[in-house]
């Protein structure tokens, strides 16, 4: 809130917007964040990067229709963009379409192995389907890179646990307190 009051405040520019947008929301305040995304296109915004940022605030408002909307203003970009395809695999999930989903975050992985956010909900779909083998192997992926990413590190060790390798358990929990 306090981030979001000072950038309302701060010169007009692309960043500001950009990231008051963020700021908005994270406190919930999704058509505010719309219209501050939108002013950054004013001021130079990369235009798919906006649209992904939008469908992700519909999708998180609940607003799955402008979520595909948005998405599908973008459809040009399916065969380059990995973002294109997490933020399709997330309003899928969240429509509980979870294989489309996981298609999609696959997808996401094949067009930049290193798209972390796509890597963890893979991860996390595989673990939630039974598929625990798949979710230890992409978890320990993104248990690779800096920064490390906590919630990983944690559902991984979960994991391990479960299958009674508490050695490596032991040190991803190490990893998320070091």
């Amino acid at each position: 809130a306090e981030a979001a009051d000072k950038l309302a405040k701060a010169k007009d520019c692309e960043q500001k917007y950009a990231i008051r947008a963020f700021a908005l929301r994270r406190l919930k305040e999704y058509d505010n964040a719309i219209d501050n995304l939108q002013k950054s296109l004013d001021f130079g915004a990369d235009k798919p990067a906006v649209s992904m940022e939008k469908a992700a605030t519909y999708r998180l408002k609940g607003d799955f229709e402008a979520a595909a909307k948005e998405l599908k203003s973008c459809a040009n970009f399916e065969n380059v963009s990995a973002e294109y395809h997490y933020q399709l695999g997330r309003l899928q999930e969240a429509q509980g379409r979870y294989e489309k989903a996981m298609g999609n975050y696959e997808t996401a992985l094949d067009l930049s192995p290193d798209h972390q956010n796509a890597l963890f909900h893979l991860a996390f779909r595989c673990d939630l389907s039974g598929d625990e083998e798949a979710a230890i192997d992409h978890y320990k992926q993104i248990a690779v890179n800096s920064p490390v990413y906590v919630s990983a590190l944690l559902n991984l060790a979960v994991l391990y646990e479960d299958s009674e390798q508490l050695e490596k358990a032991t040190r991803c929990v190490d990893a998320v307190l070091e």
